[in-house]
C-alpha cells in the first residue's frame, strides 16, 4: 500500500519540477530608475578627525602616534582598519585628514 503511494508522490514530484517556469520580461517601464544616491562628502574636520580617532580606534587597541608612519603608509592603514572601526565615508574623510595632517613628512 505505502509503494503505490510513494510512487505516485515522486511521480507527481517530478512532473511538476520538470515544467517549464515562466521568466517576467519588462517590455516597458513607467519610471526609469534614478541613479544611486551618493552620500556628500563635507570637507574634513581636523578636530572631528581626532575625536573619532580616539574614541573609534583606541576602543579596540592602543592609539599609534601619527608621527610613527608616513601619510602614504596611513592611507593604506586606514583602507584596512575604517571597516574594522565601523567609520562611515565621512567619518573616514576626517580620520584620514587628521593623521595624515600629524604624519610623519
Amino acid at each position: 500500500m505505502k509503494i503505490p503511494f510513494i510512487a505516485a508522490l515522486v511521480s507527481v514530484i517530478i512532473l511538476l519540477s520538470c515544467q517549464k517556469k515562466a521568466i517576467p520580461v519588462i517590455t516597458a517601464r513607467k519610471v526609469e530608475p534614478s541613479a544611486p544616491k551618493t552620500e556628500a562628502l563635507s570637507a574634513p574636520d581636523l578636530l572631528t578627525g581626532k575625536q573619532l580617532f580616539t574614541t573609534r580606534c583606541g576602543h579596540c587597541h592602543g592609539l599609534p602616534d601619527p608621527v610613527q608612519y608616513t601619510e602614504k603608509r596611513w592611507e593604506t592603514i586606514m583602507v584596512l582598519m575604517a571597516p574594522k572601526a565601523k567609520l562611515s565615508k565621512q567619518e573616514q574623510v576626517h580620520v584620514t585628514a587628521w593623521v595624515k595632517e600629524n604624519a610623519a613628512k
